[in-house]
């Protein structure tokens, strides 16, 4: 018996996201002054230090390791996360991680052609 999708159709059929992290995969929501990104991370997965615009999410399944500025915390499921605009941070999925990522910049990302 196969998994069942933890995000359904109507997420999966938004454009995939062209992102630069292996193991990472998302969704593209786009709005006039955001985007939305549903994010489907395998175990394992990092995210190396980065900066750029504000960045609000909340994890929707598994774990996630998160170092915003000098703070670093383990987010599970339903917990919040902001990060403010210039602020270093990056991360690491302890499990298979899915998160939803809204982002103060409706250029972020790019669908993948």
């Amino acid at each position: 018996m196969s998994e069942k999708p933890f995000f359904p159709q109507p997420i999966t059929s938004l454009p995939q996201a062209d992102l630069p992290v292996p193991g990472m995969i998302g969704h593209l929501m786009q709005g006039l002054e955001t985007q939305a990104l549903f994010v489907d991370l395998e175990a394992g997965t990092e995210v190396k230090p980065h900066a750029h615009c504000a960045q609000w999410g909340v994890c929707l399944d598994g774990q996630v390791k998160m170092t915003i500025g000098q703070e670093t915390r383990v987010f599970g499921p339903g917990q919040t996360y902001f990060i403010p605009e210039g602020v270093t941070h990056s991360g690491l999925s302890l499990t298979r991680c899915r998160v939803l990522d809204v982002f103060f910049d409706p250029k972020r990302y790019r669908a993948k052609t």
